[in-house]
């Protein structure tokens, strides 16, 4: 017995020793600890990865739920404040790219549609294909979240739903940004930049508004929580929500996948060079990005043959390094002035602060911001553009700033045991922000009661016309009624909001000028806004049709689709009305019927007039802010002898449509 024991004690101390890792939590530090490995820790596992560690001071529980309380209090407070001044519906250039091509995708599973007329209207920022089909020159990101809506609300309840989508983009981009400060430097200055992006005057003026900029912050902001968050915990998920929202950004601007940088910082300084595993690890926030980024340049090849809609137009060649020296002061001067007045300085100060101190995420802010503002910097356009029309552009490097600036302020308030860091330093904080949140207040308060004044207006006589109309509903495209209207914002939204083959007035009787002025000029093959192919098409259309052939056209089109059971209408304003009413009296078989008449509801203050030059390029089109009042007509046949032969649609051998009133 007693030599068995001793061959069991033998056999036991041959087994070798299993050294179980154990990974024990460790306190936040600014990054992850890159010290040589002392000879007792030799034996110590090394990470297969360098997750990213913070020095965020421990906060009791009470004061983070609390403050959490006032993010989302203030989140709310913003997606409220969007929704009341901005009433969703925008009188702005190019939203009818977003909305009726999220429209047709809901329907069809494309943005793009081959028009039925070359009169019909078309708004001017889309692009024509050889085979004459059309499609939005932006990218379908942000149409594809208006088909969404469309697809679970259905109609009535989507286009509403809809046109809260900005407003809900834009308060949620403030609480995105809460969470990347609060995970850098505590939940007191988390609440301060929130508020300084909430009461941002560029924030404000576009927060509302249905085109790409409200959505491309929320991706972007968001994206980068996640990716913070990624770099800190590792866990594949965050990499692919982080990757998949940024990339998703690039589906709204193009611009934006110049974020593909940022994921890049990350991930090569998530690298262990001397791990090959920690390789691997680090793919998932790529995995995540390339997914929306090559399934928009897929569909884009399929549905119109470019890579981008801006292809077609030569603005994907606007860039050039020889125009940042003509262009750096303009944009610093707009970006220091107007966009992040009382931030930018504080902002770029506290980004060399944290380089200082910790370089990783400064590296990350750098890259989040330097590369679009070279690149805008460097675009073709917007030069000694006034109001938003050239800051639009910089609407998701607000926050890099917002977040450098708050890290900051936040650092006397790290020693909580002297009075400077307990009461003066918070003090100091919210001074700055009350001082920055009234200029940039009282700097939109006039675009703002301008937009409301016209927003207001507008959405109430879109509704008043679907009320007058039966609309909205879905309709077979060979039974939409007929809708004839004029100005450039209703009817975009009419296609959007209702189901009408929408055409305006103007289109019988003039070919539309300024939009062929927009696709000439310079040299063949420099960028212009409009496309010079549809701006020859167009021209092409027109040449050889007299005022009285349009006419005769339309009449014969009215009249072709009243025989088909399909029903016309025509909402203009009134002096508008009478003369499209005079082009009937000659006609004994029309007649048009009043359906409804109203007046513009919203009186613009005049601190609203005076801000209507600072809209930008859109001030060509606001002719008058005064009050308008309206009438909706329905033009229907007259009884005519038995047996008359059927009328059918002039032929439109070009099709390219009516894109604006002529000037």
């Amino acid at each position: 017995m007693g030599g068995l024991i001793q061959q069991s004690a033998i056999q036991i101390q041959e087994v070798p020793a299993i050294t179980i890792p154990v990974r024990t939590p460790v306190e936040p530090s600014m990054e992850a600890t890159s010290e040589p490995v002392e000879a007792e820790h030799a034996r110590t596992p090394v990470p297969s990865n360098r997750w990213l560690t913070l020095d965020v001071p421990q906060e009791p529980r009470v004061k983070r739920w609390s403050m959490l309380l006032i993010a989302l209090a203030i989140t709310s407070g913003v997606f409220f404040i969007l929704s009341t001044y901005g009433h969703f519906v925008s009188p702005r250039i190019g939203q009818n790219g977003y909305q009726y091509g999220g429209r047709l995708l809901a329907e069809t599973g494309n943005v793009g549609f081959e028009p039925v007329s070359g009169y019909q209207y078309i708004d001017f920022l889309w692009v024509m294909t050889p085979d004459g089909w059309y499609f939005p020159k932006y990218p379908a990101g942000v149409g594809a979240m208006n088909a969404l809506m469309l697809n679970i609300g259905g109609y009535q309840n989507g286009v509403l739903w809809s046109y809260h989508l900005a407003p809900f983009y834009s308060a949620m981009s403030t609480l995105a940004v809460f969470f990347f400060i609060r995970s850098i430097a505590g939940s007191f200055a988390a609440v301060l930049g929130q508020i300084l992006l909430a009461t941002n005057a560029l924030f404000l003026i576009l927060g509302s508004n249905a085109n790409s900029h409200p959505p491309a912050l929320f991706f972007v902001s968001w994206g980068m929580v996640f990716l913070l968050w990624w770099w800190q915990r590792g866990w594949i998920s965050l990499g692919l929500l982080a990757g998949f929202f940024i990339g998703y950004s690039f589906t709204t601007r193009y611009s934006e996948g110049l974020l593909a940088i940022p994921i890049g910082v990350a991930m090569l300084c998530s690298i262990r060079w001397e791990n090959p595993r920690s390789y691997l690890r680090v793919l998932p926030p790529m995995v995540g990005w390339m997914i929306p980024v090559l399934g928009l340049v897929i569909f884009n090849k399929l549905t119109m043959g470019h890579v981008t809609g801006y292809d077609t137009t030569n603005e994907s060649t606007g860039f050039d390094l020889m125009e940042i020296p003509n262009k750096w002061e303009y944009m610093l001067q707009q970006l220091h002035e107007v966009g992040m007045f009382f931030i930018l300085p504080l902002g770029l100060f506290g980004l060399a602060v944290m380089f200082a101190r910790r370089w990783k995420p400064a590296l990350l802010l750098l890259a989040w911001f330097l590369p679009q503002t070279v690149l805008y910097t460097a675009y073709y356009w917007g030069n000694n553009e006034s109001g938003v029309a050239y800051l639009r552009f910089f609407m998701t490097l607000i926050p890099p700033m917002i977040i450098a600036a708050c890290y900051l302020l936040s650092l006397p308030l790290r020693d909580e045991t002297m009075f400077f860091g307990r009461v003066i330093a918070p003090f100091a904080m919210g001074i700055y922000v009350c001082m920055a949140t009234g200029i940039h207040l009282d700097r939109s308060i006039g675009p703002l009661e301008r937009d409301f004044a016209f927003n207001f207006n507008l959405r109430h006589t879109l509704w008043r016309t679907l009320e007058a109309t039966g609309q909205p509903a879905r309709i077979a495209r060979d039974a939409k009624p007929l809708l004839f209207t004029a100005g450039q914002y209703l009817p975009g939204q009419l296609q959007y909001a209702g189901d009408y083959e929408v055409y305006t007035a103007d289109a019988f009787r003039r070919a539309p000028q300024r939009g062929m002025r927009l696709a000439r000029g310079g040299n063949t093959g420099d960028p212009r806004v409009f496309q010079p192919d549809r701006g020859d098409a167009t021209q092409k259309f027109y040449e050889g049709r007299s005022v009285e052939t349009m006419r005769e056209d339309q009449m014969t089109m009215i009249r072709a689709a009243l025989d088909s059971g399909r029903k016309v209408f025509a909402v203009m304003k009134t002096g508008e009305m009478s003369g499209f009413r005079n082009d009937f009296t000659s006609n004994d078989n029309l007649k048009t019927t009043t359906l409804a008449k109203w007046k513009d509801p919203a009186d613009m203050t005049q601190r609203g007039k005076d801000a209507i030059a600072n809209i930008g390029m859109g001030a060509a089109f606001v002719v008058n802010p005064a009050k308008a009042e309206w009438e909706a007509c329905e033009i229907t046949l007259k009884p005519r002898p038995a047996n008359a032969p059927a009328i059918t649609m002039p032929d439109a051998q070009i099709i390219s449509p009516s894109t604006q009133p002529g000037e």
